[in-house]
């Protein structure tokens, strides 16, 4: 179904356990992108396939939850850090450290709620403004990021965050 659109495969790991017939503990996208499940999922040689994929399923909505707070989390604690040689690096990091669905829609969670703080402050003029500036340098790091020596699917994920990143820009202006 809609949830496994983007799943490539599985990482089978063999099992010598009697009646195991094999554990899944990653989830792999056709980019080759491979998101280690929060936990393994086990097939037996007694379940059928609904089964397992319902499993599957609920393993990967699990992950992908807890793999989402995670990045807003860091995300929040990295904002406008982006002026300081450390705080690109801390950037650079987090964006390199999660699945690029979850590393996108951390970026959307946090501005969302910058802009909605910003909106509710009565110098939402210079809040706007602030969070402008931390979008810019966000584009910055990335666009320095980019014309580095990449892996393919490093470079397109920091593409995609780009293309983000302005989508926000544009908006917040």
């Amino acid at each position: 179904g809609k949830m496994f659109a983007s799943i490539s495969t599985c990482n089978s790991v063999p099992c010598e356990e009697e009646g195991v017939l094999t554990k899944f503990d990653a989830l792999i996208s056709k980019d080759g992108e491979k998101v280690p499940l929060d936990a393994p999922i086990t097939v037996t040689d007694k379940m059928n396939v609904k089964d397992w994929l319902k499993e599957l399923e609920k393993g990967m909505h699990t992950t992908l939850a807890k793999l989402l707070n995670t990045a807003v989390t860091e995300s929040q604690s990295a904002e406008a850090l982006t002026s300081s040689p450390e705080g690109k690096t801390e950037f650079v990091n987090w964006a390199s450290k999660f699945p690029a669905q979850v590393m996108i829609l951390a970026s959307l969670v946090e501005w969302s709620m910058g802009i909605d703080a910003a909106l509710r402050k009565e110098n939402s003029k210079q809040e706007l403004e602030n969070a402008l500036g931390a979008i810019n340098g966000k584009l910055e790091v990335m666009a320095e990021t980019v014309l580095l020596d990449l892996p393919t699917e490093s470079r397109k994920k920091f593409e995609q965050l780009i293309t983000e990143l302005v989508h926000q820009r544009d908006v917040t202006r």
